[in-house]
């Protein structure tokens, strides 16, 4: 017989009857169809009588072979052929439907077989997972997320130490400075096709977790730098919205023009009156906007409602400072601190 190894469940409350008289004691019933019932759980059931109603037998099936049940009865007696065979809802029946619709592991265990609605909370990484329309849809802080591409990535500007790694759903990067002089630690890949519109969350760090995760063991950095993204063009140029935490006096976006990595153009773009804005986005609401339109146009913007409403911070044309916008890009804005950032999403339209 197949053996019901998992705990029990009850299936849309289905219901049979016996196709031959049971007799108290015998542990095992055969009823006239079980093409409701389940081969791999176990179930909890109760035999009534065909006239009457009257409750006979209350019992549960641990394993199904055809239609035949093999059967642990807690309440037991004698039945008839024809009487009727139902499922019920039991407690334990309640347990597993929340363990099923319930479930936590790591980003590898995600379950292959789900149905609407069932949450997964991943363990080795941020995302909460909720399955609907037949696939698994990752949030982050609340906010759907799409995971970002995990390959065609190039690096540059990590420092001796550091890293760059997909991982678990997600991109992350730490990169060091062995100097007070400003740079740029970047992981960049391939502009799509103008038009587009790439809206991606960058998160520092801050506390360590997510470096805790990837690495396996403690944080080693302070974390002081900030984050940026924008365009690299293909001699190395670098144009980005930066949000700069290193100052001390809190964070603040500015737009930067980098001839490399680590130097940095004498024409920054200050952002005036977005200090505020830079708080608010250190609190986790992230969502920017990198854009060019179907000519040499490019903006950048930022939202606080997962992306319903935009405010543009800056907008140029390609040839303003690049050669050209070969490249999309995102990292670390580096000063002597050193940084841990994450990429959470990456929606390209």
């Amino acid at each position: 017989m197949a053996a019901l190894v998992l705990p029990e469940y009850y299936a849309d409350l289905a219901t049979t009857t016996l196709s031959s008289s049971y007799t108290a004691g015998a542990g095992v019933i055969v009823v006239t169809t079980a093409a409701n019932l389940s081969t791999t759980r176990q179930f909890h059931f109760m035999i009534t009588d065909a006239t009457t109603g009257a409750v006979k037998c209350i019992g549960k099936a641990t394993a199904l072979t055809s239609s035949t049940f093999t059967v642990t009865m807690t309440t037991d007696a004698n039945a008839a052929s024809g009487d009727n065979v139902t499922i019920v809802q039991c407690a334990g029946a309640e347990d597993q439907i929340r363990a099923d619709g319930c479930q936590f592991g790591t980003f590898a265990n995600l379950p292959t077989v789900a149905k609407a609605g069932d949450r997964y909370k991943q363990t080795d990484g941020p995302y909460e997972w909720i399955y609907q329309s037949g696939a698994w849809q990752a949030f982050y802080n609340g906010w759907p997320a799409t995971l970002p591409p995990s390959g065609s990535w190039t690096t540059e500007g990590l420092g001796a130490s550091g890293f760059f790694s997909y991982t678990n759903g997600f991109g992350y990067m730490v990169s060091t400075s062995s100097s007070n002089s400003d740079a740029l630690s970047m992981s960049y890949r391939t502009a799509p096709t103008a038009p587009y519109n790439i809206v991606v969350r960058v998160q520092q760090d801050a506390s360590g977790l997510i470096e805790s995760i990837v690495r396996g063991a403690s944080p080693t950095l302070a974390n002081a730098a900030g984050f940026a993204v924008g365009w690299r063009d293909s001699g190395g140029k670098y144009l980005v919205l930066m949000l700069d935490c290193s100052t001390g006096a809190g964070a603040t976006f500015l737009v930067t023009k980098w001839n490399s990595i680590t130097s940095v153009s004498s024409s920054p773009v200050s952002l005036s009156n977005t200090t505020q804005l830079a708080y608010i986005f250190t609190q986790g609401a992230l969502f920017y906007k990198i854009s060019r339109d179907g000519s040499s146009n490019l903006s950048i913007s930022i939202s606080i409602d997962g992306g319903n409403h935009w405010v543009v911070l800056y907008t140029a044309t390609v040839t303003n400072f690049l050669a050209d916008a070969a490249n999309v890009a995102w990292g670390s804005y580096l000063h002597s601190e050193g940084a841990a950032i994450c990429l959470f999403d990456w929606t390209q339209t």
